[in-house]
């Protein structure tokens, strides 16, 4: 903690200096981090002189055909079922973790029929500008969150439409819609077109 002067003693020198030799730090009280800068750099020197550091550091430096054959090859995985499944359970964990919700489901969990099991459309990849009928991770109740016998994957068209309501939210929805369009003069349900 600075005294009234503005100095304080660095945890790893002991050596007493202003707080102007300190770095910023929003995780301690005082607002400074216990070590002067030039410990710091130190620390920061030899942490990038182990091996583990090297081993990175040679990655980054890899030849430039080296990292766009990587690239390459992740893009192509990326668009494999494998991948999209990969993705879908990836973006759910995130989600979850945001929302603060349970996630114990696996990939093995995310299973990808070949048809909505509630619009009955045949699902396949789209676009970001096209995507109705991509598979969408759902949760069956949203309430529980991502947790084994509670996820589905449905269509994206059909996840918007459930989005987060419950079973009796949806049949009032379906109940008090069908009222309303009986009601207008010159439209027909579905249901009377097929007749």
């Amino acid at each position: 903690m600075p005294d009234a002067r503005g100095f304080m003693q660095c945890s790893r020198c002991k050596a007493e200096k202003h707080t102007n030799d300190f770095h910023r730090s929003t995780l301690r009280k005082c607002g400074f981090d216990s070590r002067c800068k030039q410990c710091s750099r130190a620390r920061v020197r030899a942490h990038h002189a182990q091996p583990a550091a090297k081993a990175r550091q040679k990655i980054r430096d890899a030849e430039p055909e080296v990292r766009e054959a990587k690239r390459i090859h992740h893009a192509w995985w990326i668009k494999t079922l494998e991948g999209k499944r990969w993705t879908m359970w990836h973006c759910a964990k995130l989600r979850a973790r945001k929302a603060d919700i349970p996630f114990t489901i696996t990939r093995e969990h995310v299973v990808v029929p070949e048809r909505c099991p509630l619009l009955d459309v045949p699902l396949s990849f789209g676009t970001r500008t096209d995507r109705a009928n991509s598979p969408s991770l759902d949760r069956i109740d949203p309430r529980l969150g991502y947790v084994p016998g509670n996820v589905w994957v449905i269509s994206f068209r059909a996840n918007a439409i459930k989005q987060d309501a419950l079973l009796p939210e949806l049949e009032l929805l379906v109940r008090n819609l069908a009222r309303r369009i009986q009601g207008l003069p010159g439209l027909q349900t579905d249901s009377e077109r097929v007749l």
